[in-house]
């Protein structure tokens, strides 16, 4: 297959392009069905309207950018975009309960998400998270070029966290905390932890 821009109204949508694809602004809506693009080839994918997922989930995958503009942004259960070169900016009003990233060239992540709470994973270059809700890192986060994240009511590493270079935390109300088997790797940068008025607990052996 070979689109240009797409827009779909449908149960579960599968849609593999040999090139690059758009997302219109009119966008997806998939009636709470799940949703795979892939932009294949040299191509990228770029959401210029919104993907309307409901509790399905949605899986983006590009070998060049994922890039939201616009009204670009994604609803939805479980979140993965995967990257085989390039980054992935995805600052749109997201609303998903978890987000995975893979960047296999080593190309940097940014999302924004409005779920009032939300798991994160992924592995990349570097990586810039801001939630509005509570971010449990349940799965690894390995990013070479340093993570930074940001919530507005807490943090909780449940995995290892692997920064290869500058580690911050940033929780304007609610605690930072370590849970379970996760641990912090940050021996190659500076690592920096800002609570507000809430508390950090970072006790991991």
């Amino acid at each position: 297959n070979d689109f240009n821009t797409l827009t779909a109204t449908s149960g579960a949508l599968v849609v593999s392009d040999s090139n690059h694809l758009i997302v219109s602004a009119a966008g997806i809506n998939s009636a709470n069905g799940l949703v795979d693009l892939s932009a294949n080839g040299i191509g990228s994918l770029t959401l210029n309207g919104p993907i309307s997922a409901g509790s399905g989930n949605v899986t983006l995958y590009a070998h060049g950018t994922v890039t939201e503009a616009g009204a670009g942004a994604v609803t939805g259960s479980t979140l993965t975009v995967n990257s085989s070169l390039a980054a992935l900016t995805l600052n749109g009003p997201n609303n998903v309960s978890a987000a995975r990233f893979s960047t296999a060239g080593g190309g940097a992540v940014s999302f924004n998400n409005l779920h009032p709470a939300f798991a994160l994973s992924g592995t990349g270059g570097s990586l810039t998270v801001n939630g509005i809700g509570h971010v449990t890192v349940d799965q690894p986060l390995n990013f070479a070029s340093g993570i930074d994240i940001t919530s507005n009511t807490g943090i909780t590493l449940s995995a290892d966290v692997t920064p290869g270079a500058n580690l911050v935390l940033t929780s304007s109300s609610g605690l930072i905390e370590q849970i379970g088997a996760g641990a912090l790797f940050a021996n190659s940068g500076t690592a920096t932890f800002n609570a507000g008025s809430g508390d950090i607990s970072l006790n991991a052996p």
